[in-house]
């Protein structure tokens, strides 16, 4: 199922929402993104879970095969260095979303990989 970007930040928007239930997304970057990347994937989105280090410490965020960032805690670092993102921020590398790496928690690899074979048998 191919998303244009204001449907990608929506669907994002819509499960941050959900899980933070009104709390702050601070530190809530794995939370939020692992299971987001799994269920947009299921929904043949093409997302890699990357996680980094800026220089404010850890954070997770997902990685579109163009290379745009899709961030549904960005928010987090609002006020910092004068930084301004809406909840879920879509676009280039900020400060914020650099020296990355893929995230390989085995849990969540697993899951994906799971959800990817029941797709790909069921379609």
């Amino acid at each position: 199922m191919a998303m244009t970007d204001r449907q990608l930040v929506r669907h994002a928007r819509e499960f941050r929402d959900g899980i933070l239930d009104g709390d702050p997304s601070t530190s809530m970057c794995f939370a939020i993104c692992a299971p987001l990347a799994g269920l947009l994937k299921f929904y043949g989105v093409e997302v890699e879970l990357v996680e980094g280090m800026n220089d404010i410490g850890n954070h997770v965020w997902l990685r579109l095969p163009d290379g745009r960032v899709l961030d549904p805690t960005a928010d987090q670092y609002n006020g910092v260095h004068g930084a301004t993102f809406p909840p879920v921020y879509l676009g280039e590398p900020t400060r914020f979303h650099r020296n990355e790496k893929p995230a390989h928690h085995e849990l969540l690899q697993k899951f994906v990989n799971r959800r990817r074979r029941k797709s790909e048998l069921s379609g």
